[in-house]
């Protein structure tokens, strides 16, 4: 649990990798179709830790981090100590609601919270055929692990609009502490 979020659930997932790709059809290639064919039971289990892999795509802002100076995509968007990494099930009938809701008014809350650095939102690029609901991913750079307990970084301020979102939404919160590389981000 992080001190301050009360909305943060335990889970037996401790670890994040994130590949940022190019585009999503780079997971169609036949290179990395051979790593996924090929994979290893070691490889797919990691050990006693369970395993998921997830294609998402960006949707908000369409490139680069959303910042408190706007959206920033040169190369150099900031990449801080940690990631405060929060999944979103809504109803599909509400999902352009609350990402709107989330574009227009929540992110610009959430960054202008010293120690937050930028933000983007994610959409599932395979939900489950027939699926009711769509699965959102908002992922926030942290200068550091300690943003997370700050006290303007608690549940999203109540509108008018996250009003009418009430009961039709779920979220999972978790923050990540960044390992590897030690800073900044692997670029080959």
């Amino acid at each position: 649990r992080v001190p301050g979020i009360p909305f943060v659930s335990d889970s037996p997932f401790n670890f994040i990798t994130i590949y940022q790709l190019s585009t999503a059809a780079a997971v169609t290639s036949d290179a990395f179709k051979s790593l996924a064919t090929n994979a290893t039971a070691e490889d797919l289990s990691m050990g006693d830790l369970p395993v998921e892999r997830d294609i998402l795509v960006q949707a908000y802002p369409e490139r680069g981090t959303f910042t408190e100076r706007g959206i920033d995509d040169g190369p150099s968007a900031a990449i801080g100590g940690a990631l405060l990494h929060i999944t979103m099930v809504v109803e599909r009938s509400k999902a352009d609601e609350l990402a709107q809701w989330h574009n227009e008014e929540h992110i610009k809350d959430v960054v202008a919270v010293p120690g937050v650095l930028g933000g983007r939102r994610f959409v599932d690029a395979s939900p489950a055929l027939g699926s009711s609901t769509v699965r959102f991913v908002a992922c926030y750079e942290l200068a550091n692990v300690g943003v997370a307990n700050s006290p303007d970084l608690g549940p999203a301020r109540q509108t008018e609009r996250r009003a009418q979102l009430e009961g039709c939404y779920t979220s999972h919160v978790q923050v990540y502490q960044q390992i590897s590389p030690e800073r900044g981000a692997l670029v080959l």
